[in-house]
Order: structure tokens, then C-alpha cells, then sequence
């Protein structure tokens, strides 16, 4: 997540020094010495910082750095943002004079684009007004200095950890998290009957899908295909043949190939020889989130006596990752016997030996590949390629939790999306390995905790089995109630066995991508997240930078989409067309979120518990009560960025106003009065207040100039909008469904909106 937040801080730096806003602070104090400095600096550290998120997870040392380098970016980004904002305020202030100027006159002063962009900076001697305005400049400019002496120590900090630059390590971010081999033996399942005989059913049917086809060539009888392959060979002298030396030495039995090769011929010769039959064998896709039990469900079906009886030969490849196709084509070549393993010209070789061993034998084959993450299209070709010659019916089974794979593979329908297990197969499956079903005496009272506990895995079989085999060695109930009652991510075995998987997930997405779904840890358990809404906080953060023209909401959208399609969401909510408009977190997911965040996200349910003022290293607060149970909150003054209020509630909001920093504010269904104080509040992005029974609000709204979403739904009393709406210059998304007493005649001033929602 740091990743992501210095490199959009280091982009925001360098733009200030061409920036003319930039010229006023320059004036008063020199200060772009320091932001070179500052720039400098954070580029260093930006170079280490994807090392350092996966060492992180090991390292408390690390992850306490990270945690000091995000709190030094917030508060630069904070200054940034103070910087622009007295901008912003001169702008209007002069705008405002000019106004009054002219109305006195009878006579309308224009003001230029240019004027709107920056003001210059009069002598202090001038007015009280220009007076403030330096010291206000000189007090940020002071901030900067600060700053850029804490990033410098932040790096040098950074040393001591001999973090890897990342562009010059020679192996990527993921060699650094160990894959879990897989083999064919099939594991304990329990409630995969029917997806199992689905999958059964789909491998035993030898009608080729004709979408899972590519354009071939008019079908010719097998005597007359083998003379067109022999032909093809005759004329091909460059393909290696395997010439034995008989000195009983197998490292010594090596491909043989003809002198007058050469790479042109090569690539022409094997072009011709993988076209003469280009049915691509029926591709079969698995996909769900990590420890769903694709793997399982594959190794079921393997070992099927059905199909055993049904393919000519059976291969089980663990693919690595990431997706390399000589390792691959190497395993099946291994499983058809390949006496050799090439040094040099190794693609080429074993694509040439399956190609040779399934056409000689005709083979009906079934591979399973297991674990397959984002292939290159021009790799998968390269796999796909010397098995098109199969024989009718051939399969290729793939396990990924990415649904995209699908389409590059080409899987038509044959999809399978796995569903989490039902809360009696998960029972089942985690009394299973608990080693319940072996004790001759079964202690009812444990039963029952075990049934509580099994709760926390909602579904997810790898939770169930990893909590299961936790319990084997517990034999009392205390025991049984400890592990029931405490937090599952704080548990190390969950930690070891359920969050690896999901690691990989997490880092295999854009670091860009991965600060938004670490977000989604703000969320209490079975909360419904509305699309829209979690877009928008995504924007009040800032982490959608767009580009050029993209909008920024539009890179939130491929954000969420790429997040369902990696399996990380759940049980989707969908309009009348059936786009997805909500969703949910698995609690594994939601867990290990937590996990990631530790103390960042804070999420309270006061109905439950009494409630506990959020430390300073809180940033992220959602807090659930009602007005009965809770008759107050205590803010203390904190750097907290997001506060949601999920509740109906009538008491005072005075502390809540101190909060300085906050980027996103969820007062839904708050039955008083907006005060003033909302103005205080500059760095605001997003603001709600649905069904909020008041007429009009506060025209000091109207200084929240950062303000880039507004929601009022259902406030039904709401007669008019501010007067001043057009100070809302980044306001883009606007939403008053549901007030039905409201002119919105205010909204022509808004220049740069992008959506109104309105009945």
C-alpha cells in the first residue's frame, strides 16, 4: 500500500515545481530546495518498497517502518493539500472583491481562466490580508522542511534492512512466497458430490465444444493425415531426433539435430507441422478464491475410476508461477517418458517430443493444470500448441482463481465456479480432521464449541481443515473455548496454512490495486458493499489516479471488476440488467485484510461493546450502534481519514469536528442539525448524509473546495442547496434520490460533474 501512496505523493512533487501555484511559496521562504530534497528522498525509498511489503509480513522491524513512512506520506500529502486549499481561498476571495467591485460599478468583470488558476502575491505592506497570507505560506513551507527531514531519516532507515531494489533483484516479488506443490492423490472432501459429477460428466463427453475450437482446416480421414504428416516430415530434416550412445550413460542420450538447421526454417517447418490438426482438446475451467478446494475437487475426479477407464493417458502438472511454458511442457514431456532433458533449444525439443509420442499412439489424453495464474496468451500458445494433435475427446482440466483465464483459454462454458461448502459438509469436514469421528466418547458441551467455531470458517474448506487439525491436539474444553474465542487472524496456524494462499492473491495484483482492496478491511463482518459508494471512498482517499482522460471513476470500476474476477468478492447484489451493484467479503478474506492492516482499521459494533476512542495509529474507523445503546461518542484529537457512522443517532457531533484530516465522513441517518463547524474540515472528499431531516444546510459547505461527492438521499425535507455551490469546484458525483422538496436549479454551477442521481 506505501508503494502506491509515495509514488503518487512523488508525482504530486514533482508537478509543484512546475506549477505556478508553487511561485507564492517559493517567494516567501526558497522552500524548493527542500522539495527536490523531499523528491529525492522518496524516490529512494520508493525503489525498496516492494521488497519491503512482502518482508513485512515476517519482519515486525519492517512493517513498523512501512507503518512510519505511511504515516510521514499522509502527512505530506496533508500539507499538499493545505498548500492548494489557501490557493483556493485567494482565488475566491478575489473573485469575491471583484464582484462587489463590480456590482458597485453597475458593470461585470469577466475573470480569465488564468486569474482562476493563481493570483500574484501583493507586498505584505500592502494589506493585513497579504500579511496573513505569508505567514500562513511561511507555516506550510516550515512543514515541508519538517517533513523532508523525517523522509531523510525514513531512508536512512531504510538501509539498515538491506531492502532489494526491485527492478534490479533478478527474480520477481513472487519467487519471494513459497507455492505449495499439489499431487494427483486425492484429499478428505466432504459436500463436492454434485461438482464433482458435473466435472465427471463434462470429461467423459467426447463432443468437442465447438467454442472451445479454433478455425481448422476441412477434416481428413487418418490415412490421409498420416501421409500429410509424413509428407511434412520428409521435407523436414531439421526436426531432432534421438540418437542413443551406447555407453550405458543416459546423460548421453541427447536430441540430434542436422546441421543445415536454422531458425527461419525452424519456426516455418514447426508452424506447419502443429496446423495439419489445429482442434484444440476441450478446456475445462475451475475458479474460486484460494482454499475453496479446486484442487481437491481436480484430484477427486483424476482419481475417478471412470475416468481412469476413459483417457488413454492421465497428467497432473503443478504449474508454477508465474506461468513458464518450457517447465510445463518439461512435466508432460517427463510423464510420456522423454528420455532426456535438453540444455539448449529446450521449447523446441519437448514441443517436438508430445507432438511425436501422442500422434504415434493416438493418444486420448486428460492433463490437469493445477494452479494456473495469468498466462501470457503467446506462452499458453506455446503449451497449447503440440497437444492439438490428441485424439477426439482429450481434455485439459485448469484450476485458477482468476475467471479471466477463461476467456484467453478460450473455455466457452466449461466453467466451474466453485461455492463454499455448506455449514453441515464444513462441520463434517472440520470434525473430521479434529479426529471427533475416531473418539469413542464425544464431550457434548466440545461438540457444540467445535460447531462455533466452524462457523468462523463460513464455508471455506482449507479454514475448516487448518482449524480442524488445530484441535486434533487439543483434548479439553477450555482448550476448544480459547481457540473459539479469539480473533482467527491472530491464530498462527490460520495464519501459516489460510492466509498464504490469499497472500499470493494479494500480491499478485497492482500496487495500485492493492491499497483499494486493503480499504475494503473498513468493513464490519456480512456488511453489503454498495459498488458506488466504495468507488467514491476509493476516489476521497486517492488512489484512483487516472490518466489523461480515463476518470477517475472509471479506474475504480476496472479496480472492482478485476477484484471479482480474482474470487475476493462474494453473494453479489445485481440491478434489473444484471450488472453488480453490491457484494460481499468472505470472512477469511475480510480476516486476512485485517490481518495486513493491524492496527490501521478500526471497526466497532457499540451495541456489543462499550465503546474505546480509536488510537493515534488508527486512520480508518467504521462504528455501528444505535441511539439507545450509545449516547455518545468520544473523538480524540487523532489523524483518522474515513470515519463511517452506521446508525441512527441524535447526540452531539463537536468532537467529531476536530478531526482535521478526514477524507471521508458517513453521517447517515443523523437526526440533528449540520453544524457550521463542517466547514473546518478541508481535506473532505466524500460526504454523506442521508435521511438527515434538515431544510437547509450550512452554507460553510460550500468550503469544503476538495469536496468530490456529496450524497443526500432521502433527505426529504431538504428544500435548497447552498448558495455558494460553485466554490465546489471538484465536486463530481452528486446524489439527492429521494428529496422530493429540493431545487437543485444550484447544480448548473457545478462544472465538473460527472453523475447526478436524482428521482
Amino acid at each position: 500500500m506505501a508503494e502506491a501512496l509515495v509514488g503518487v505523493l512523488v508525482e504530486r512533487l514533482v508537478s509543484i515545481t512546475l506549477d505556478k501555484v508553487g511561485q507564492e511559496l517559493n517567494l516567501v521562504i526558497g522552500v524548493d530546495k527542500e522539495i527536490e530534497n523531499l523528491t529525492l528522498s522518496l524516490r529512494k525509498i520508493e525503489a525498496l518498497l516492494e521488497d519491503a511489503e512482502q518482508r513485512q509480513v515476517q519482519d515486525g522491524s519492517v512493517r513498523v517502518w512501512l507503518s512510519n513512512l505511511k504515516e510521514v506520506s499522509d502527512a505530506i500529502e496533508e500539507v499538499l493539500d493545505e498548500w492548494r486549499y489557501e490557493i483556493l481561498k485567494q482565488q475566491f476571495s478575489e473573485k469575491q472583491r471583484g464582484e462587489e467591485g463590480s456590482d458597485h460599478q453597475n458593470a461585470p468583470v469577466h475573470v480569465s481562466k488564468k486569474q482562476q488558476v493563481c493570483f500574484p502575491i501583493p507586498s505584505p505592506c500592502c494589506s493585513t490580508s497579504g500579511v496573513n497570507r505569508v505567514v500562513r505560506h511561511h507555516g506550510i513551507a516550515r512543514k515541508i522542511i519538517d517533513l523532508s527531514e523525517r523522509v531523510a531519516s525514513i531512508a536512512a532507515e531504510g538501509k539498515t534492512f538491506q531492502l532489494q531494489d526491485f527492478q534490479s533483484r533478478p527474480e520477481g516479488p513472487e519467487q519471494r512466497i513459497k507455492i505449495q506443490e499439489t499431487s494427483s492423490i486425492p484429499d478428505v472432501s466432504f459436500g463436492r458430490e454434485c461438482e464433482k459429477e458435473s466435472l465427471v460428466s463434462k470429461l467423459l463427453n467426447d463432443d468437442v465444444d465447438e467454442q472451445n475450437r479454433i478455425p481448422h482446416i476441412p477434416n481428413e480421414s487418418s490415412e490421409e493425415q498420416d501421409s500429410v504428416e509424413e509428407s511434412l516430415l520428409s521435407i523436414n530434416p531439421t526436426v531432432p531426433s534421438v540418437i542413443p550412445i551406447d555407453d550405458g550413460d543416459e546423460q548421453n542420450i541427447i536430441p540430434h539435430i542436422p546441421n543445415e538447421s536454422s531458425e527461419e526454417q525452424d519456426s516455418v517447418e514447426v508452424s506447419l507441422i502443429f496446423s495439419i490438426n489445429p482442434t484444440v482438446p476441450s478446456i475445462i475451467l475451475i475458479v474460486g478464491m484460494g482454499g475453496i478446494g479446486k484442487t481437491t475437487l481436480s484430484q477427486l475426479v483424476y482419481d475417478d475410476r471412470r475416468v481412469k477407464a476413459h483417457f488413454d493417458r492421465r497428467i497432473w502438472v503443478c504449474v508454477p508461477f508465474p506461468f513458464e511454458e518450457i517447465q510445463i511442457l518439461a512435466a508432460i514431456a517427463q510423464d510420456l517418458g522423454i528420455p532426456y532433458h535438453p540444455k539448449e533449444n529446450a521449447l523446441e525439443t519437448y514441443s517436438r517430443f508430445i507432438f511425436d509420442s501422442i500422434t504415434k499412439e493416438k493418444t486420448k489424453f486428460l492433463i490437469v493444470l493445477d494452479g494456473v495464474w495469468k498466462p501470457k496468451e503467446e506462452k499458453w500458445n506455446q503449451v497449447i500448441k503440440p497437444l492439438r494433435v490428441g485424439a477426439k475427446g482429450s481434455k485439459i482440466l485448469v484450476t485458477t482463481r482468476i475467471e479471466k483465464t477463461a476467456y484467453m483459454m478460450r473455455a466457452g462454458n466449461n466453467i466451474i465456479h466453485l461455492k463454499m461448502l455448506s455449514e453441515q459438509n464444513c462441520e463434517e469436514l472440520f470434525f473430521h480432521f479434529a479426529g471427533m469421528d475416531r473418539r469413542e466418547t464425544k464431550e457434548p458441551k466440545m461438540l457444540e464449541v467445535g460447531k462455533e467455531i466452524v462457523r468462523k470458517c463460513r464455508g471455506l474448506p482449507l479454514a475448516a481443515k487448518t482449524l480442524g487439525s488445530l484441535m486434533h491436539s487439543k483434548q479439553t474444553l477450555k482448550e476448544w473455548e480459547d481457540v473459539k474465542n479469539s480473533s482467527i487472524w491472530k491464530l498462527k496456524e490460520f495464519e501459516q496454512s489460510v492466509f498464504q494462499p490469499l497472500l499470493l492473491s494479494y500480491y499478485d495484483l497492482a500496487p495500485t490495486i492493492r491499497k483499494c482492496f486493503l480499504y475494503c478491511a473498513i468493513f464490519p463482518k456480512d456488511y453489503l458493499i454498495d459498488k458506488f459508494e466504495l468507488i467514491y471512498l476509493w476516489m476521497a482517499q486517492g488512489y484512483l489516479c487516472a490518466k489523461e482522460e480515463t476518470e477517475e471513476y472509471m479506474v475504480g470500476e476496472e479496480y472492482f471488476d478485476d477484484l471479482i474476477m480474482r474470487s475476493l468478492f462474494e453473494d453479489f447484489e445485481r440491478d434489473d440488467k444484471r450488472n453488480i451493484t453490491g457484494c460481499k467479503m468472505h470472512d477469511s478474506v475480510r480476516e486476512f485484510l485485517q490481518y495486513l492492516s493491524k492496527s490501521e482499521f478500526l471497526v466497532m459494533d457499540v451495541r456489543r461493546s462499550k465503546f474505546k476512542p480509536p488510537n493515534e495509529k488508527v486512520r480508518h474507523m467504521f462504528l455501528t450502534f444505535d441511539s439507545v445503546t450509545c449516547t455518545s461518542v468520544y473523538f480524540p484529537i487523532t489523524n483518522l481519514r474515513t470515519v463511517i457512522m452506521d446508525g441512527e443517532w441524535v447526540f452531539g457531533l463537536k468532537d467529531l469536528f476536530k478531526l482535521k484530516s478526514l477524507r471521508a465522513l458517513d453521517l447517515s441517518k443523523y437526526w440533528g442539525v449540520i453544524p457550521y463547524d463542517i466547514g473546518g474540515l478541508i481535506h473532505l472528499r466524500y460526504l454523506k448524509l442521508s435521511h438527515n431531516p434538515s431544510k437547509e444546510l450550512p452554507e460553510t459547505l460550500c468550503d469544503l473546495y476538495y469536496l468530490q461527492t456529496l450524497i443526500l438521499d432521502s433527505c426529504h425535507l431538504l428544500e435548497k442547496l447552498p448558495h455558494g455551490m460553485e466554490k465546489l469546484v471538484n465536486l463530481k458525483h452528486l446524489d439527492v434520490r429521494g428529496c422530493v422538496s429540493l431545487d437543485i436549479s444550484a447544480v448548473e454551477k457545478l462544472a465538473v460533474m460527472r453523475t447526478l442521481w436524482k428521482t
